[in-house]
């Protein structure tokens, strides 16, 4: 199915897509998890996170955040942040901050690909 999943206490938690696994140094990051940690972060209403090129690493994290209502998180705060709770190789490098609301399918699920063009394209997101 191209799922990355793993069981714990009996249950079965589906972490990402193989294909949006993050390669950082032959290590692997699941973008979900990253995701995760970001929006427990009370200035984040919702993050993405995906690979850029980087000449060092092969890949780098990358971050697209939408700030809560009313607050203006920075990357040195986020970055803190998710040290505190993520292996250094999984904190995000870039960031790009974005008024929102992130592009979904009917369904709710990210458009990665739209964002990918944003980042690419230095345009603004765009609704599919």
């Amino acid at each position: 199915m191209g799922d990355v999943a793993r069981i714990a206490d009996g249950l079965l938690y589906i972490n990402a897509r193989a294909r949006d696994m993050i390669l950082v140094s032959a290590e692997n990051v699941s973008p979900t998890e990253v995701e995760y940690v970001l929006e427990e972060h009370p200035d984040v209403g919702e993050a993405a996170v995906l690979a850029v090129d980087d000449d060092v690493t092969g890949d780098a994290v990358c971050a697209v955040v939408v700030p809560a209502p009313g607050a203006s998180p920075d990357r040195e705060q986020l970055g803190e942040w998710c040290r505190q709770q993520l292996a250094g190789y999984k904190v995000p490098i870039r960031w790009h901050f974005v008024p929102g609301p992130l592009p979904r399918t009917a369904s709710g699920k990210l458009v990665k690909r739209a964002l990918r063009e944003w980042i690419d394209t230095g345009s603004t997101p765009a609704q599919p």
